[in-house]
């Protein structure tokens, strides 16, 4: 089974074709492997892409990647790296990895933008190496972790690495994977990309604001005094915060203690989760 690690470097710019900002990919680097008791590197891709949107780039990108205006004047178009991408991985039935979904929902929209592409000519299999690994090595917390925290963690010697370049964190990346490599576990995680995977990565999750929401079940949150450990009681009605988040306030029937208790809802593609959280309610001060 061949692997395909990738990452993308961009930098952010107003399109005037849609009337908005566009991460415009100005690198692509990848690197193509297998597995057999360490990975075993089989093709590199290492490109500059000349930007169409914009030739300034911007002094975040410049101090993060150390990349030039003159670097990017030898590069390829982005349609022709595609091109050549495709050429490379996207006859085979290889499984795409990057680190964060975030990169290959930017490539999409260069794909859509550049090419007018409904989808990436090469991806036929996807997994985000990111939360894999992050799950693997046992790192935790819902939020991603950099590529280098991960790469400590995981006992990965980086400094003969250029942090933010496109084929050197793909390099860092495989490395990782390497470390927690499971293939069954990559199998699992693995998304087919059909139409069902462009819809799930392109949907943007927002708060359930509508108390009416099916998914919305506010009579039925339950909430406990931290002092005596008894259920305490809602005593006002639900408001909804700006910002999307419902609030009430609980009292103890022991120690007459309140709380603010708060509870968001978030949609997903595929489904809809619940966070509540509470505080002590802070009185109010007499004039």
């Amino acid at each position: 089974m061949y692997y395909v690690m990738m990452d993308f470097e961009w930098n952010t710019a107003y399109a005037y074709k849609r009337s908005g900002f566009i991460n415009e990919i100005i690198e692509i680097g990848a690197v193509v492997f297998e597995y057999d008791n360490g990975i075993r590197i089989i093709d590199r891709y290492s490109e500059f892409i000349k930007p169409k949107v914009t030739k300034k780039l911007t002094g975040r990108v410049k101090e993060l990647t150390h990349i030039s205006n003159t670097d990017l004047k030898t590069g390829k178009s982005f349609a022709e790296a595609i091109f050549e991408l495709t050429s490379m991985v996207g006859r085979n039935d290889y499984t795409v990895m990057t680190w964060g979904t975030t990169d290959i929902t930017t490539l999409l929209d260069n794909c859509r933008y550049f090419m007018g592409l409904e989808s990436i000519p090469f991806l036929k299999n996807y997994m985000d190496a990111q939360s894999f690994c992050q799950k693997k090595l046992d790192i935790p917390g819902n939020n991603q972790i950099s590529l280098s925290a991960a790469a400590e963690k995981a006992g990965i010697d980086i400094s003969e690495f250029s942090a933010h370049r496109a084929y050197e964190d793909s390099m860092v990346a495989a490395l990782c994977l390497e470390k927690c490599f499971d293939a069954e576990e990559i199998a699992k995680r693995t998304s087919v990309c059909d139409d069902a995977f462009y819809r799930k990565i392109t949907f943007k999750k927002y708060k359930i604001t509508d108390v009416n929401d099916p998914n919305v079940h506010l009579d039925s949150i339950k909430a406990f005094c931290p002092d005596c450990n008894k259920e305490t009681r809602c005593t006002t009605k639900w408001r909804l915060k700006f910002g999307g988040t419902f609030y009430s306030v609980y009292k103890c029937p022991v120690c007459g203690k309140t709380y603010n208790v708060n509870v968001t809802y978030t949609r997903y593609a595929d489904k809809v989760t619940m966070k509540q959280r509470q505080t002590p309610t802070v009185p109010k001060k007499e004039a």
